[in-house]
């Protein structure tokens, strides 16, 4: 009887560590940057890839996403900061192999499946080019 409340407790504390998050609110332009670099790499304020990145960004922000402690590497991760009348109001990004953004205690983490990461550089404009890493 002990061992299987134990376990139920052990499973509702693993669910309670992955929450879905508040949409971010309107953007009207994105800021495309990379972690480790302060310069912007560039600036998405077409509506229609604003709208594209903050759809993006919000359909994301209603999987799951774990808190986790994360190293972010210097080379090659791409952040897109939303930003209404001049003022941050979130982010998203993207290593290669995670997805990135803002929850109200701190980061929060996600696996980036194939299909999103896709759809993520696929906002980037042509010309953008991400860090590689060397070595």
């Amino acid at each position: 009887m002990r061992a299987a409340a134990l376990l139920l407790a052990a499973a509702l504390c693993a669910c309670s560590a992955e929450r879905k998050l508040e949409p971010l609110p309107p953007a009207d332009r994105i800021v495309i940057t990379q972690y480790g670099k302060p310069e912007p790499g560039g600036e998405l304020t077409d509506a229609q890839a604003v709208q594209r990145a903050w759809t993006l960004a919000n359909a994301l922000r209603q999987t799951a996403w774990a808190a986790e402690k994360v190293e972010h590497s210097s080379c090659g991760t791409v952040v897109l900061t939303f930003r209404a009348q001049g003022k941050p109001v979130g982010y998203l990004a993207i290593d290669g192999e995670r997805f990135f953004t803002n929850a109200p205690d701190g980061e929060v983490v996600q696996p980036a499946n194939p299909a999103r990461m896709d759809e993520f550089l696929a906002l980037l404009p042509r010309w953008y080019e991400r860090s590689k890493c060397v070595g």
